[in-house]
């Protein structure tokens, strides 16, 4: 089975005492009907942006990858780990990789190179791997998947157990909970 993972709030947290809501505010681009994200174009919010992606403000979420260490040796599943963060990032991303020890946790890690919309670069991904499963934790970017990519089994990882409408995606709250959907 192919197994694909999200990696903000998957296995890396975001930045303390921030609230998600409004760093999800904050990366959508709410002046468009669809379904978009904002990509900095200029130096300084670059800059800002990669100053909270440094590995002291994005905390490792310990058991998820004490989970997945578990999972890939006890397992014959392909792990993919795909991200969208856009390619200033890339450097910070791969040290946070490396000091977190998931470098080497995937059979490949997938980042957004070209600044593609988060969904369309996962869409691309999820299709050219033909993923059986994937796991995120953007539930707007999941129902896009779940209308494009529809052989595909999608799992909305929240924690925090809010009942919400799914359409057609999977609610869990622990990764240990994706071993239900091999």
């Amino acid at each position: 089975m192919k197994i694909g993972f999200d990696l903000d709030r998957i296995f890396i947290n975001y930045p303390p005492l921030v609230p998600a809501k409004l760093i999800d505010w904050l990366y959508k681009d709410h002046t468009k009907e669809d379904l978009s994200y904002r990509i900095p174009s200029y130096k300084v919010e670059q800059w800002f942006r990669k100053l909270t992606h440094l590995f002291f403000l994005r905390p490792q979420i310990k058991y998820n990858i004490d989970f997945l260490h578990r999972f890939i040796n006890t397992s014959t599943h392909s792990t993919y780990l795909i991200s969208s963060r856009y390619q200033f990032l890339e450097d910070i991303t791969l040290k946070i990789l490396k000091k977190y020890h998931l470098d080497n946790s995937f059979t490949k890690i997938y980042l957004n190179q070209k600044n593609l919309q988060p969904h369309l670069f996962k869409t691309k991904i999820i299709k050219s791997l033909r993923l059986d499963l994937y796991i995120d934790d953007d539930l707007d970017l999941l129902h896009y998947l779940y209308q494009n990519c529809p052989r595909t089994k999608l799992l909305w990882y929240n924690p925090r157990r809010r009942k919400v409408h799914k359409n057609g995606v999977e609610q869990i709250d622990r990764l240990e909970e994706i071993e239900r959907y091999l």
